[in-house]
């Protein structure tokens, strides 16, 4: 990045903050309050929030990256295959990206477009920290295929079963720090 900037400082302190305030526990994001003395001399602090992979530290090893275990990965896998399985319109319909040809204002009505085969790809890519992140993309179906087709409908009532099989699935996982 062009206009990526280093600033020069003494680290005074550096603290865990709680993330569960804003994201999800154990992702990481903006985990870390740094303050530093300010180069000018003023008597006041900075503090900013960052994220522990955003850091560079002289002589010291970066925090490690949260990340899910390969067996984690593989159960949410499963049971994403499992839920595809219960019936064959959730594989038509949440399998692949919204045909944006055919239903031309799905942009203008979803903000983050979701499907299975985008979740299992970042699974298998090591985007997803925790089964709850994978659940919340899960989730993102259901409600874009709520704002997009309102509910008594085949189609919701069909996102809805997914995801509470998906959800009751994810439950049943045992992560190491649970």
């Amino acid at each position: 990045d062009p206009n990526y900037m280093v600033y020069e400082g003494r680290l005074k302190d550096l603290m865990w903050r709680d993330e569960r305030e804003f994201h999800f526990e154990g992702s990481g994001h903006n985990a870390l309050s740094m303050k530093w003395e300010l180069e000018d001399g003023a008597q006041d602090e900075e503090e900013i929030h960052v994220c522990s992979w955003d850091l560079t530290l002289d002589n010291a090893e970066p925090p490690k990256v949260p990340s899910m275990s390969k067996e984690t990965k593989k159960e949410l896998l499963d049971a994403l295959k499992e839920v595809m399985r219960m019936d064959e319109k959730i594989r038509e319909w949440f399998y692949l990206q919204v045909d944006t040809s055919q239903y031309t204002d799905y942009f203008d009505m979803i903000e983050v477009p979701m499907h299975i085969s985008l979740i299992q790809s970042r699974l298998r890519n090591d985007y997803y920290t925790n089964k709850y992140s994978v659940l919340s993309d899960v989730e993102l179906i259901k409600d874009n295929c709520y704002k997009y087709n309102e509910d008594n409908n085949e189609f919701y009532d069909s996102a809805c079963e997914m995801y509470n099989k998906f959800k009751s699935l994810v439950d049943a996982i045992e992560t190491p720090d649970e």
